[in-house]
């Protein structure tokens, strides 16, 4: 019975994830993850920033919010950028978010931006399976206004990546501390 629920879960996470909400936003919001050693994206984020550079080159918004860690293998959100640049993005359009190491900090550090700015507005563009917990993290923050759209990519792993994310969601919406 708990398996059959749980795999019920996790079809229901990536049929949700999978719903695109396409709006007008006053910010793109592009995760990070995995960058390789010389800077490139991998496959993953590639196509996280695929989708975003077509919302952006569609008008769904005029920002780019590039979050990412730097990591061992590299600076994820300073790599998204000259991902950007070399395909046409002014840099004025784009602000990098280097202390967005999680979905939940990415989610509180794009709310502040939009509050600085007077803004309200988050078009999420990510993995359908991670589409979910963005949400819920920027609802939490206190971004009312979401939107969003799914990559075209998917792997053998993301299957692993679809089973924590059941746990990844649930624990996001019990966790406390979330500041507005």
């Amino acid at each position: 019975m708990l398996v059959a629920a749980f795999l019920c879960a996790c079809l229901l996470l990536v049929a949700v994830g999978t719903h695109d909400r396409p709006g007008r936003a006053d910010l793109i919001v592009v995760p990070g993850n995995l960058v390789f050693p010389d800077s490139s994206l991998s496959p993953r984020l590639e196509s996280r920033c695929t989708r975003a550079l077509q919302a952006f080159r569609d008008g769904l918004g005029p920002r780019l919010f590039l979050s990412g860690g730097i990591t061992l293998d590299g600076d994820e959100a300073g790599s998204m950028r000259r991902w950007f640049l070399a395909r046409g993005v002014p840099d004025s359009a784009m602000i990098v978010d280097r202390l967005g190491t999680t979905s939940w900090q990415t989610a509180r550090n794009a709310r502040r931006w939009l509050t600085a700015h007077g803004a309200h507005s988050a078009l999420i563009v990510t993995q359908g399976f991670h589409v979910p917990r963005m949400r819920l993290a920027c609802a939490r923050a206190g971004i009312h206004d979401i939107y969003w759209l799914h990559s075209h990519f998917f792997e053998r792993r993301d299957y692993a990546s679809i089973a924590r994310e059941v746990f990844g969601l649930a624990f996001y919406a019990i966790r406390p501390g979330m500041e507005r």
